[in-house]
């Protein structure tokens, strides 16, 4: 039906747009990870101006509960989609054959992603202060 040489051609389109496919996903997994890291460390908060570009500002941005039960009654369904996800759909289980680590990675990222954006945290006091000062922090969350 088609000729070698356009044969080729698609074959060669296919091919760019899979890596294409698969380099986006790979940064949007590095850019999520990474964005845990900015997150547990309140990096967007500290930041303002890097929050934009952070996973989910960069830091628990949803309004606190004083109730554990409200924490728990907002946190655990999330953390039950995350953790049951990536427990039972595992890659050997995905039938994408070769495909199946990257769906996997990429359904593991927007599941993390989905919690980080939902996530409720629990209004409580201050426990520690880290005794380094606050630019060091900083640094430190950015580039670790």
């Amino acid at each position: 039906f088609f000729s070698p040489k356009m044969h080729a051609r698609m074959r060669q389109a296919a091919a760019l747009v899979h890596t294409t496919v698969v380099l986006l996903v790979a940064f949007y997994v590095i850019w999520i990870l990474s964005g845990v890291v900015a997150w547990i460390s309140h990096l967007g908060y500290r930041s303002p101006a890097i929050s934009p570009y952070l996973p989910s500002k960069g830091y628990p941005y949803n309004p606190s509960t004083d109730s554990l039960i409200a924490f728990f009654a907002a946190n655990i369904p999330l953390a039950l989609v995350f953790t049951l996800s990536h427990s039972l759909l595992t890659p050997r289980r995905l039938p994408f054959g070769r495909h199946s680590r990257l769906l996997y990675n990429l359904m593991s990222a927007l599941t993390l992603h989905l919690f980080l954006d939902h996530y409720v945290p629990l209004a409580t006091p201050i426990m520690m202060t880290l005794p380094i000062p606050a630019s060091i922090h900083v640094w430190l969350s950015t580039w670790c």
